[in-house]
């Protein structure tokens, strides 16, 4: 969190991309967006093996992300 609040105080954000549970610590530093980047992480159904790997939605990722940085 250190390294967040630094950044926050020297350059220009205007989305904060996180995990699920850093949410509550990133909003107590900043009233920026927030976007849970584990939310674009999806199960792979298809995977062979019994590990199921994961799949990462880049492109709704991506458009979360920009809308968010448009409407600031």
């Amino acid at each position: 969190m250190p390294e967040l609040k630094l950044a926050l105080e020297l350059l220009l954000c205007k989305v904060i991309v996180t995990i699920t549970s850093k949410i509550g610590e990133v909003r107590t530093l900043s009233s920026l967006p927030v976007v849970n980047i584990q939310a674009f992480v999806l199960p792979n159904i298809d995977a062979a093996s019994s590990e199921q790997a994961a799949l990462f939605d880049r492109a709704a990722f991506l458009e979360r992300v920009r809308t968010l940085a448009d409407q600031r």
